[in-house]
Parts: C-alpha cells; structure tokens; sequence
C-alpha cells in the first residue's frame, strides 16, 4: 500500500515538472552556418533569447565572439561587410551596421523597435569557414544597451566538414548508376553491402516475431 501510495507522488512530481518547465525553460541559442565545409562561404545565423525582465533598446548592439579553435581554425571575417547584417525572420526590427574586429563582429542597431522577452534571430553575410576540418568552439554573444550589459549567451559549436559526394560509375554490361562499394579488381558495382543490409533486417524482423508470439 505503501509503495502505491510513493510510486502516485512520484508520478504526481513528474507530471508536474513536465507540465511547468515549458513555462520557464528559454530556447537554446544557436548558430547555423550556412556552408559546411572547409573555406565555405555563407550565411551564419544565431537564434537568440531575450530573458524575462529584460528589453533590447532599438540603439543597442550584440558583439558575437566567433571560436578560434584549432583545428579547425579561426574564421575568415574579413568578406563581412558593413551592411551584410539582417534579421532573416523579421524578428528585430530596424536598421543594422557590422563592424568587425579579428575574430568578434559588432551588429549596431537604428531605426527599430524595442525588443522584448521573445526569440530572435540574426545573420551575417559572406562568413568564411576554417580552413580545416573539424569542431569549432562554442559561439559567444553579448547584448547591449549603450555600455550596459543586459545579457550573454553561448551557442553550441560546428562541425566543419568535407562533403560527402557519390560518383557515378559504369557496370560491366555498360550500364550506369551510383554505386556504394565497387570491387576492387574491375570496378564493376559491388552488391554485397546491399546483401548485408536485407539480411540484418529480415533477421531483426524474425526476431520481433518470436518475441510479439511469446
């Protein structure tokens, strides 16, 4: 009786925390780039949160820190522009002015609205990526109200790698297509991975039977 009674409250507490953590819980910040690969140029765009309590004056500024890890490498900033900020949604409001110092980029805004307790998003034309693979530091950012701080973030590293790309080759008989595995003495289209992949799930669905029967 006991443990019904414990096993309810327990059950109760969980409920209540999965219920009342969307109330609080903020999105994560992130960045996206817009190219993947070595030496890439794109678009980068950090997805932000303003907290409860806090407003983002229409003057203010962010200052984005870019990572420096090696390897991969520092990104090239160089290519940014004066008016190569936006905000892709809309979501802030106004006019925007970059200035870039080494590896940190200060967005400058005018012209727009207040910004409150919300989700945002920026972006930053002509980022160029490391030039070698591999995982870059964490992203920082700061927002600004004239020269008072009013919040900080980080956002998750990248993974700056080559791309994958599948070649097209010829079969014996002349035909073509793309081929995953070639063997190794004619170059002819190799089927074995395909074989492999069948027999793994038709054994995985044997499986799953007997245990549904059981």
């Amino acid at each position: 009786m006991k443990q019904k009674i414990l096993l309810k409250r327990m059950l109760g507490i969980v409920v209540f925390f999965m219920l009342a953590l969307p109330l609080y819980a903020l999105h994560e910040s992130s960045m996206l780039l817009g190219a993947s690969n070595p030496s890439g140029i794109g678009t980068a765009t950090i997805s932000f949160d303003i907290e409860a309590g806090m407003s983002w004056n229409a003057t203010g500024t962010m200052e984005i820190d870019f990572p420096t890890a090696n390897p991969p490498g520092a990104f090239d900033l160089t290519g940014v522009g004066v008016a190569d900020a936006f905000s892709p949604d809309g979501s802030v409001t106004g006019n925007f002015a970059v200035s870039v110092t080494g590896s940190k980029v200060t967005i400058t805004r005018s012209g727009g609205g207040v910004s409150v307790p919300n989700t945002y998003k920026l972006a930053l034309r002509n980022v160029k990526n490391p030039a070698l693979v591999g995982t870059t530091g964490t992203y920082t950012y700061t927002l600004k109200n004239g020269v008072t701080t009013i919040d900080t973030g980080t956002a998750a590293a990248s993974v700056i790698s080559e791309p994958i790309t599948l070649t097209p080759s010829s079969s014996s008989g002349g035909g073509s297509g793309l081929c995953l595995l070639q063997s190794p003495k004619n170059g002819a289209c190799n089927y074995l991975f395909f074989f492999f992949l069948l027999t793994i799930l038709l054994i995985g669905n044997v499986k799953a039977k007997r245990i549904y029967e059981f």
